[in-house]
């Protein structure tokens, strides 16, 4: 909450419409999505200057994020 009151804008990945309106609440753009979606990651990571993942995944993916985040900077 301290970026959205330094005056940032954060986008969040969500997995479903209740939850993009629970976090509208907060004043997180959402993006209603999964980590398998690797088209909707790399479009928003290329649209944000700094993307990072945050999850908790229940299958071994932890490379997902360095993938598209690597991904989407060399475009």
């Amino acid at each position: 909450m301290r970026l959205i009151k330094a005056g940032y804008s954060i986008r969040g990945l969500v997995r479903d419409e209740e939850k993009a309106r629970e976090v509208k609440a907060l004043g997180i753009e959402p993006a209603v999505g999964n980590l398998d979606d690797i088209e909707l990651l790399m479009r928003e990571a290329k649209a944000e200057d700094n993307p990072f993942v945050v999850a908790e995944y229940k299958q071994p993916r932890r490379d997902i994020g360095l993938k598209v985040i690597n991904r989407s900077h060399s475009a």
